[in-house]
Formats: C-alpha cells, structure tokens, sequence
C-alpha cells in the first residue's frame, strides 16, 4: 500500500499500454465485450470530456490489432481474459485503422485540410510499416500514393479510409477495424473559426461515403466522440450506425468512474476518507441507473494531494457558457437561474447542428448536458427530451462564475 501511494498518477495518459501498467489502473475491458457481443458494425460513441473515451479506444485497438508483437500480455490479467475463447479469439487478429482527430483544429480550412493530410500520411505509413510492404500494384495503395504526393486534391483525402481499408483487406485477408477518436474537434474548430461549412462537407465524405463504401471492408467501426453533432445532416450516407449516448443504458459503467471504482482508487492511494468530498465534487453524472463520477477531475484530485477545484477545460462549451450567462432572453435567464438554485431544467435531446444559420443559443443547454455540465436527472416520457439538472460542484462553480461574464451574442 506505501509504494502505491507514493506512485505518480496518470494524470492525462490516454495510452493503454501505458496506463494499464500502472497500479491506479481500472479494469474497464469488459467494454471489449459488450462490443464483441452486440455485434454492431458502426457505434457512435459521445461521453463528455475526462469520460476515459481515448483511452477506450486505445484499448479497442491494442486488444484488436494484428502486431508483429505478442499483445495479449496486456489483456491476460484483465477481465475480458476470464470471459472465454469466443473473445480471446479475435485479440490480435486485425489490422486497425486508428484516426484521432483530437489534434485537429486549425484556425482556417487550408490549416486544418493539411493537418488531416499529415494524420493520414502517418498512419499509412505506419500500416506500410507494419505490413514490410516495399511496393506493390494495388489500385488502393496508389490512390493513397497520390493523396500523399503534392499537391493532393480533397477528394483523394474523402476516400483515404475506404482506400485503406481495401488495402489492408488484400493484405491480411481479413477486414480491419475502424476507429475514429476525437471526430468532432475539426467540427467544432469549424463552428468557432468560421470554415464550419467546409469541414462538414469534407467529413460528410469522409466519414458518410468513406465508411459506407468500407462496409464491405470492415469488422468494427467505431466512432467516438463528446457531441452527437450532424449525423442527420449527411444526406443519409451515414444512417447505419448505433449511438450510444450518456442517455444510453448499454455502456453505463464503461465510461468515467463508477461509486466502487472511484473508492477503490482513493483507497489506493490513502484518500478513503474523502469518498465525500469526491462525490460532491466530481460525481453526480447518470448514466441511466449509474451514477458516474469525471475520471480526469478525479486523478487530478488525488494529484494534487487533495485540492477541490475547477479541473474541467473546455474551450468550446465555456464559449457556449458565456454566451448563455450574457444573453438578455427572459427563458434563458429564467432556465439558467433555475440550474444555478440547483433546480431542473427541460431540454431537447436530438442531435443538433453547428451550420452557420443556429445561433449558440439554440443548442446550448444540449451543449452543455453532453459536454458534462449538466447530467440527466430523467428521461421524459415526451421523445427526445430529458429533465437536466447541474451534477455536483465543479460544474456549479463554472456556472456561478460565468453568470457574470458578458460578452455579445453572435451566430456561429
């Protein structure tokens, strides 16, 4: 117990590998599972910021990829090890196109277009790599080629998953997995620098043409994010798939701390007795019958030897915040007073847009519940609707705080 308590926490880590070696680690590869199990082909992820989404993902793809290395030694003290061969089976059996896009975010279209080249540059090469490929005729592989060359046209960069994916089918004979991490950064990135219109268009394609064309060439497809942002605007081409949203029941308990994982971690490190002040702080999410604490703000916590505060960084929910606390409309003084006196609010929970014609204030309050300022209290009996309410005092502190802020209303 001493030499737990004077390890360092991982804080910030996303990296399973890494994370999983470290004896703050908690066991959440039963969620390799439930994906194994509910055998969807596309999932749509969406937890709010500090959930432990990337390092899920990071998961998905050390515990799915084919690797030159034996990695199920990652896996074997774990939970997913006891559930059987129908799941041990497919560990290491599939090449894994892994895209996290948490790094893009230009502040103009041509930026942001170049970073989604470099991203794409390097995990080709890494599949070359993987695969000791020196040359070869596949039609694939040279549309990829081309991409890469200078200069490349967008349209070679739509298609880079559905041509990859082709590629690695011919060369392993199976399928690959598809992740996609972080996918509505460039989305939001677009909303607040005013290439909104572009990146959609390119992610339209990317994802509704690419993924649609790569049904014939993929095992999983998982897409993860903090918004349920557009689905609905891409023209149909990306109507296959699940979302599983906080609201959710499936995945309750995979995303964030659960009650006796975060105990479990403070007693790890001597801190029991602020079980508490943790849960006022930092728990109070629901994910249907769950509750849930924030996993980042948690680990910062016990980081920094005890100290409660505002861990929560979101650049573009606190945009969304102080447009709120400044607007003169009488409903959104009126709901945002009703949060702050720790009452609940009503809001409208369909997957919305960020296209130039919605003002910030048209989609705020399902801003704020995804991006975990907000939790959901109840589900209405009325579709699409949830009565929210503020989750604990981290989130109270940064409502309390912006109700001061003023700064003009404008459209995105």
């Amino acid at each position: 117990m001493n030499d737990t308590k004077s390890k360092a926490i991982p804080v910030g880590v996303k990296d399973f590998i890494e994370l999983s070696s470290t004896p703050f680690y908690v066991d959440k590869t039963l969620f390799l599972k439930k994906v194994i199990d509910f055998k969807y082909r596309v999932t749509v992820f969406t937890r709010p910021d500090g959930f432990g989404k990337s390092t899920l993902m990071s998961m998905v793809k050390t515990f799915f990829e084919k690797t030159d290395r034996d990695t199920s030694i990652y896996f074997r003290n774990k939970k997913i090890w006891q559930c059987g061969e129908e799941y041990t089976s497919k560990q290491g059996k599939y090449p894994v196109i892994y895209l996290d896009f948490k790094n893009i975010r230009g502040k103009s279209w041509d930026e942001t277009l170049e970073m989604f080249r470099t991203l794409f540059r390097q995990e080709y090469r890494r599949h070359i790599k993987l695969a000791k490929l020196k040359s070869s005729g596949n039609f694939s592989r040279q549309c990829i080629e081309r991409m890469l060359a200078e200069p490349a046209s967008q349209a070679l960069h739509e298609i880079f998953i559905k041509n990859l994916g082709s590629l690695l089918t011919d060369i392993y004979g199976i399928e690959p997995v598809v992740i996609i991490d972080s996918y509505d950064t460039p989305l939001k990135a677009g909303a607040t620098y005013g290439y909104y219109r572009e990146v959609m268009y390119f992610m339209q394609n990317l994802l509704s043409a690419g993924l649609k064309g790569i049904f014939a060439h993929s095992s999983y497809v998982f897409v993860c994010g903090e918004l349920p942002l557009l689905l609905e605007d891409w023209h149909g081409g990306f109507d296959n798939y699940i979302p599983q949203t906080i609201a959710d029941n499936e995945y309750g308990d995979s995303f964030g701390f659960t009650v006796e994982e975060a105990m479990d971690l403070l007693t790890c490190r001597g801190f029991e007795d602020r079980f508490d002040e943790i849960r006022d702080w930092y728990g109070g999410y629901r994910s249907c019958d769950t509750e849930i604490f924030n996993m980042q703000s948690v680990l910062c916590y016990i980081a920094s030897g005890g100290v409660a505060k505002v861990y929560i960084q979101d650049e573009f929910t606190s945009i969304c915040l102080k447009e709120l606390m400044g607007s003169e409309n009488p409903f959104f003084i009126e709901q945002t007073a009703k949060l702050i006196d720790h009452e609940k609010i009503c809001v409208t929970s369909s997957r919305f847009s960020l296209d130039e014609g919605y003002e910030i204030l048209d989609y705020v309050f399902p801003v704020m519940t995804h991006s975990g300022y907000l939790t959901i209290f109840e589900k209405s009996c009325c579709y699409d609707t949830w009565e929210v309410t503020v989750p604990n005092k981290e989130t109270y502190e940064i409502l309390s705080f912006c109700r001061n802020a003023r700064i003009p209303k404008r459209s995105i």
